[in-house]
């Protein structure tokens, strides 16, 4: 396959299939680590969901179009294999163009619950979302009613007449590149303040690349729409094309779905980030956290962040956006947590931490500093008494 050019309907419909099964599979297991793991769906899940039904109804439109003549040549089409390849063409339209907005509004909002507490990121966001929602309802509603009456776009020799859809479809698939730009390098300032371990570095790496992937294959697409514009046998050409925007639409749905599904990989295989580093101040555990210049942040496949509650001296950031963000900062020590189970207790001077996990202190000054005696907790859980009063920041 290439830019352009042709590739046969059977192609499409297999290779439409396969990465539809692997996107909704993502989606599904999305879905199942926010309800069942951390049990905080935000709105995110709730657009990812709605995305994953009008990936299936696009992906059902082009096996249908495959079915009533798309990859062959217009001559040997009946009219009513040119109706019903029109009509299938017309409903994937607005099911596509909802679909890949969804997916971007999923991308910003995840984004937003995890670093909504830093103002520029925040506000940067919302103007995002806004665009995003008003450029995705403007083209739905367009494409709707692109033709007067409806039916003229399937019917085309029937009294009647259409904007001009080229035009329209090139405007609407430039400004989508640029949002898809966009949507891929916001969080990416954000994300290089995280102190992460090489190994985490590249698997993040690696799901920021999908993102940049999408946006290749808008560019591919956009070739491809061009080719279309100016062949003269389009039911042949178009299934480059076609293929081209469910695989956008698939790879996208996929990259806003992994980064969730680090919860339940964690929950399923916990050695395997046992290796990456743990804690503050030596990158992401298992629960998905991470420290963003001197703060313990909660990232968007942590369980912890769901669970957390913080009383006393610890402070929530970014509670209104759906995540609770702790930051505890003790004065004169640094704390590394070994294990994604802890609760903040009311100390009378200080924060006690009920835990299961594994802590060492490393006292910046040189004065040693004298330790309570530890007691039972109601749980039969060690407390730890921290030994220097903590503040918030």
């Amino acid at each position: 396959m290439g830019y352009s050019g042709h590739t046969s309907g059977e192609n499409v419909v297999i290779v439409v299939t396969l990465f539809t099964v692997i996107a909704v599979l993502c989606c599904i297991l999305r879905l199942w680590t926010r309800l069942r793991i951390s049990r905080q769906a935000g709105i995110d899940d709730a657009l990812a969901a709605v995305a994953a039904c009008l990936n299936i109804l696009v992906n059902a439109c082009m096996c249908m179009q495959v079915r009533y003549g798309m990859g062959r040549h217009m001559d040997s089409l009946t009219p009513n294999e040119l109706v019903h390849s029109l009509i299938w063409f017309y409903v994937s339209i607005p099911a596509y163009m909802g679909s890949l907005g969804i997916i971007k509004l999923s991308i910003v909002y995840q984004c937003l619950r995890v670093f909504g507490h830093i103002d520029w990121f925040r506000k940067a966001s919302i103007f995002m979302i806004v665009l995003l929602a008003i450029f995705t309802t403007c083209s739905i509603f367009i494409s709707l009613f692109l033709c007067r009456p409806v039916n003229h776009f399937w019917y085309p020799k029937r009294p009647g007449k259409c904007l001009n859809k080229l035009a329209i479809w090139f405007f609407i698939a430039i400004f989508s590149i640029i949002t898809d730009i966009v949507t891929a390098i916001l969080p990416v300032t954000v994300v290089r303040s995280l102190q992460l371990p090489r190994r985490q570095r590249i698997l993040l790496s690696c799901v920021f690349a999908l993102g940049g992937i999408v946006c290749v294959i808008s560019l591919i697409r956009f070739h491809a729409l061009y080719a279309i514009a100016k062949s003269t046998d389009p039911s042949y050409d178009n299934p480059l094309a076609a293929l081209w925007a469910t695989m956008e639409i698939n790879i996208g749905l996929i990259a806003c779905s992994l980064p969730v599904l680090k919860g339940l990989v964690g929950r399923c295989f916990p050695k395997m980030f046992a290796t990456f580093g743990s804690g503050i101040g030596s990158g992401g555990g298992a629960d998905g956290s991470y420290e963003l210049r001197g703060r313990s942040l909660q990232t968007i496949g942590s369980a912890r962040a769901f669970r957390s509650k913080s009383q006393g001296g610890a402070s929530l950031l970014g509670k209104k956006y759906g995540v609770m963000v702790t930051a505890i900062e003790a004065e004169g020590e640094e704390m590394e947590s070994h294990r994604d189970e802890k609760r903040l207790m009311p100390p009378t001077n200080g924060i006690q931490v009920t835990t299961t996990m594994e802590q060492k202190e490393e006292a910046k000054r040189k004065s040693t500093i004298s330790r309570a005696p530890t007691r039972p907790s109601d749980s039969g859980e060690e407390l730890v008494p921290c030994p220097m009063p903590a503040h918030a920041v």
